[in-house]
């Protein structure tokens, strides 16, 4: 019977909607030290302890992109902030803040894909670990990724907590934090189209190439849709989405017009042989 009742409380408070994330992480610690001994039941106590560290993990991000958006917020307005340590421009502001946060960033990666988006392309995960490895944060070492797959199958209840209700209840830090993600990736691929170009005009030649394809990838990956606006979402990534859209735009024309001429190429090329043919047999 108590082992039935602990099992329900357990329940009740990662269920609960009147509780915050902090709140619901504390009662699970509270509630740890109540569990019946010598006793084997759902969830079990290794479940308990994962599923508080994800309340911890979601708890620090939610105040990290608070801390960030407060910092972006008096940086674009022109108040003293410290982010106008980092540079002058958005993007030097934005790795900047993302720096400060990367411990919490790192500890949920496997989290920062929005939940509607499957089978991640090559492209975008390859951009997303430069990007983790790039950053020189303080214990980041330290830093344990906290498995996908492991809270999948402990049964956390990932529709009430991330990426749904919940998350847009704490003002939605893990949706910023997947834009604030997108975004840092776009600025990494134009970097890289930035490098290649500078190797065709005979720079370093350990450019990776950029295709078409892959900023058509980045482009579909971007989590903001026409109604997922957020206050200074203009900045994080709906301006960057815009001039990337613009971009593949005008990619695909030049594409076009590429084939295109070639086609008219070949086919002048073939007219001429044929009007031709009796000199060419000569």
């Amino acid at each position: 019977q108590n082992a039935l009742e602990w099992s329900s409380r357990v329940k009740q408070i990662v269920s609960s909607e009147s509780l915050s994330i902090a709140e619901r992480g504390d009662k699970l610690v509270e509630i740890l030290a109540q569990k019946p001994v010598g006793v084997e039941m759902q969830p079990t106590l290794d479940d308990i302890k994962l599923w508080c560290r994800v309340y911890s993990w979601l708890n620090n991000l939610n105040q990290g992109m608070d801390s960030l958006m407060d910092q972006l917020a008096m940086w674009k307005d022109g108040s003293m902030s410290s982010a106008s340590c980092f540079g002058n421009s958005e993007r030097e502001v934005l790795v900047g803040l993302a720096s400060v946060h990367m411990s919490s960033i790192v500890e949920g990666q496997e989290f920062l894909t929005p939940v509607s988006k499957n089978n991640i392309p090559r492209i975008v995960s390859e951009l997303k670990d430069e990007i983790l490895r790039g950053f020189d944060t303080i214990g980041k070492k330290d830093v344990q990724v906290i498995s996908k797959k492991d809270v999948l199958e402990s049964k956390f209840p990932m529709g009430v907590t991330i990426g749904s209700d919940e998350d847009r209840r704490m003002e939605a830090p893990l949706f910023i934090c997947q834009c604030l993600v997108w975004r840092l990736i776009c600025d990494r691929f134009m970097s890289r189209i930035e490098q290649y170009l500078a190797t065709k005009n005979g720079g370093s030649s350990s450019s990776k190439k950029p295709t078409l394809k892959d900023a058509k990838a980045i482009l579909s990956f971007c989590p903001v849709t026409v109604d997922s606006f957020f206050p200074l979402s203009d900045i994080i990534v709906l301006k960057v989405k815009k001039s990337f859209q613009q971009m593949v735009e005008d990619a695909e024309a030049l594409q076009a017009r590429a084939s295109q001429t070639l086609g008219d190429c070949t086919n002048l090329l073939q007219t001429n042989c044929f009007l031709r043919k009796d000199d060419i047999c000569r």
